[in-house]
C-alpha cells in the first residue's frame, strides 16, 4: 500500500509529463550537458528529448536550470497536507509553478528566477492596481491531464480576471472505479507572477506561485446521455 507522501509524488510526476510536450531535437540540449556518465561538472534530470534539468552549485546542488526546448513545472510540497480519512488520493497547499527555458530554480530558497529575455519583456503580477488581464473568457478544462494542458492553463490563469480554474481527471468508463474522479483546482494569490516573451519566435509564458488543490470527487454513472426530442 502506498503511503501518502509516495501517492503524492507520483500523481504529481503524472502532472508534470502529461504537461510537457516532446517535440524537439536530442541536439537542443547543450553538449555541456552531463548525460549521466559522471564526467561532467553537474548533474541532470532528463524528462524527454526536448526538456532537462541541470542541477549545479558547488556540491550542495542548490539551484537548477531548464534548458532544453520545453519547461518543465516544479510542485512545491513543502506546506502540502492531505486527508487520509478521504479514502483517496488528496493534496492541499501545493504550490506549483511552470519553468520556461533558461529560467532557474533555487532548490534552498524554493524560489523561480526567469530568463534574462522574460525580465527584459512583459512582468505579469496579477495582485498589482495596474494589472489588465490580456485574457477575459471564462477557462475550463475537463481532461487536465491532456497533452500540455497543465502549461497552457497556468499561461491563461496568470493573464486572466478569473481567480481560479477549475478542472477534471477521470479514467475509462471500464476502468476499476469508472465513478472515481479528481477535481483539480489551480488559484492565484499572494505571491503569484508570471512572465511573457515572444524572443524565442513564439508566445512563451513562466507562472510562478499557483495554488493547487486536488480532491477526489464523484462522477454521475452514465457521465453523459443522448439528446432526446
Amino acid at each position: 500500500m502506498l503511503s501518502v507522501r509516495s501517492t503524492t509524488a507520483l500523481a504529481l510526476s503524472l502532472l508534470v509529463l502529461a504537461a510537457l510536450p516532446t517535440r524537439a531535437a536530442e541536439a537542443d540540449v547543450p553538449a555541456s550537458f552531463d548525460r549521466g556518465n559522471g564526467n561532467g561538472n553537474g548533474n541532470g534530470i532528463g524528462i524527454g528529448i526536448a526538456i532537462a534539468i541541470a542541477i549545479g552549485g558547488a556540491l550542495k546542488y542548490d539551484h537548477a536550470k531548464v534548458i532544453g526546448y520545453e519547461g518543465a513545472l516544479v510542485a512545491d510540497l513543502s506546506d502540502a497536507i492531505s486527508d487520509p480519512a478521504l479514502g483517496e488520493f488528496n493534496i492541499r497547499r501545493v504550490r506549483f509553478s511552470y519553468l520556461d527555458r533558461c529560467d532557474r530554480y533555487d532548490l534552498k530558497m524554493r524560489r523561480a528566477t526567469p530568463s534574462s529575455e522574460k525580465t527584459r519583456d512583459l512582468r505579469i503580477d496579477p495582485n498589482a492596481a495596474s494589472f489588465s488581464p490580456y485574457f477575459t473568457t471564462d477557462a475550463f478544462y475537463p481532461d487536465v491531464l491532456g497533452d500540455s494542458t497543465v502549461a497552457n492553463l497556468m499561461a491563461n490563469l496568470i493573464y486572466n480576471w478569473q481567480k481560479e480554474v477549475v478542472d477534471l481527471a477521470f479514467g475509462a468508463p471500464d476502468s476499476p472505479k469508472p465513478d472515481l474522479g479528481f477535481e483539480f483546482r489551480f488559484s492565484k494569490g499572494e505571491g503569484s507572477l508570471g512572465w511573457y516573451v515572444d524572443a524565442f519566435g513564439d508566445e512563451d509564458y513562466s507562472v510562478y506561485n499557483i495554488r493547487l488543490e486536488v480532491t477526489p470527487v464523484r462522477l454521475a454513472r452514465p457521465l453523459h446521455t443522448p439528446l432526446t426530442r
